[in-house]
């Protein structure tokens, strides 16, 4: 389809830091040069993908205070979606994980959503979201206020989510979550890699890391490390790599960019053996990833794009065996899923990684299948048929 001729517009929850949805975001923007991007908020952690584009900022945007605290912001959201007006576009696509899926169009307007998941803190994960809060001094105020708010949320989010014209799923786990919690149907189209990174790794690097071993003992590379990565919230269970990690006494690099509460608590129960780096910049991580002994992902992810990032850098992925993960780690060939969320059956995992002679090149074959290119093709196919709905 060329974007060219057909009027698009581009929605995003609110965009503020960088991860995997954002990743999908800044896709959907290069496969249409000319949409306009409407969000909640507007404070990118990487402008440098928004040089250059129209970007409509709800009123949200304006508020001090407000504005860069995104959880006291729940309930002023659907406000700020439905106050967006839509009628001049042919297509609008929203990629959601909360309430941008909620914006109004009207018959002429179609509107395809891509789901990352159901709104978490209202259906999948609510408890481990009422369980962390981080309201500081009003903790006290938010415990009476949120079981009244979420209950109010949810029949909003439930009615947000006909509004759509087609549900597209991130993943047959979110596909399932969509058609329990919104009674809706949807398509699968996976997220991919990054392929336009230049530090992917490839058969070079095993060639040298090979013949260095062979040369010299002491020329030998520390590979015997683990790597976590990602945002600290609680639902990513880091405290079971830790736990784990600190019982066997491997070696686990922590990477993150996230400096609150929990990541203070979990530095307070890190052992020696655990590092913690804040702040790497791509290369760093990349490199840590070529030559680890694998990666942890204790969590259930609605996909978990990191764990791509990781087999595409050869490391296999030992994951808890729920959500995404079963659908992109294969067990004993990519690497291992341990079944409960418990650090005995993580530990019991890593520790046999080493019973397991790993074909990397295998590893990273599987994860470059989940391409960009495939994504785009797929989402063009379903939203040129959705264009073609009849009115």
């Amino acid at each position: 389809m060329n974007g060219n001729q057909k009027k698009i517009a581009l929605v995003a929850d609110w965009i503020t830091h960088w991860g995997g949805a954002e990743r999908v975001f800044v896709k959907l923007m290069k496969m249409y040069p000319e949409a306009d991007i409407y969000t909640s908020v507007f404070f990118p952690t990487r402008p440098e993908f928004f040089k250059w584009r129209k970007i409509h900022k709800s009123f949200i945007h304006y508020l001090p205070f407000l504005n860069r605290r995104h959880k006291l912001c729940m309930l002023l959201r659907p406000l700020a979606f439905w106050s967006f007006n839509f009628r001049k576009y042919d297509i609008v696509i929203s990629s959601s994980s909360a309430e941008a899926k909620g914006i109004h169009t009207n018959w002429k307007t179609k509107h395809v959503c891509y789901c990352h998941t159901p709104t978490r803190y209202l259906w999948s994960h609510s408890d481990a979201y009422r369980s962390f809060l981080e309201f500081w001094a009003l903790n006290w105020l938010a415990k009476l206020v949120i079981p009244v708010a979420f209950k109010v949320m949810k029949k909003w989010d439930y009615r947000a989510a006909q509004r759509p014209d087609i549900f597209i799923a991130n993943s047959a786990t979110t596909q399932a979550r969509i058609a329990d919690f919104y009674n809706r149907e949807s398509v699968v189209v996976y997220p991919f890699y990054n392929s336009n990174e230049q530090w992917i790794m490839n058969n070079e690097k095993w060639r040298i890391f090979n013949e260095l071993n062979e040369q010299n003992e002491s020329n030998k590379l520390n590979t015997n490390y683990f790597v976590c990565l990602g945002r600290i919230v609680p639902y990513k269970r880091f405290d079971l790599a830790i736990e784990a990690c600190n019982e066997l006494g491997y070696p686990l690099r922590i990477f993150t960019n996230t400096r609150n509460a929990e990541s203070e608590r979990l530095q307070k129960i890190s052992g020696p053996t655990i590092e913690w780096i804040f702040d790497a910049p791509d290369a760093e991580v990349s490199r840590a990833l070529e030559w680890a002994k694998g990666f942890i992902m204790p969590q259930e992810e609605d996909f978990g794009i990191v764990a791509l990032e990781a087999m595409v850098h050869g490391a296999p992925v030992i994951a808890y065996g729920e959500g995404g993960a079963t659908e992109t780690v294969i067990h004993g060939q990519t690497g291992l899923l341990f079944s409960e969320q418990a650090p005995a059956s993580l530990a019991t995992a890593l520790q046999r990684m080493d019973d397991i002679e790993w074909n990397h090149d295998f590893i990273r074959e599987h994860g470059a299948s989940f391409s960009e290119q495939r994504f785009e093709r797929e989402m063009f196919e379903f939203i040129e048929s959705t264009l073609a709905m009849k009115n």
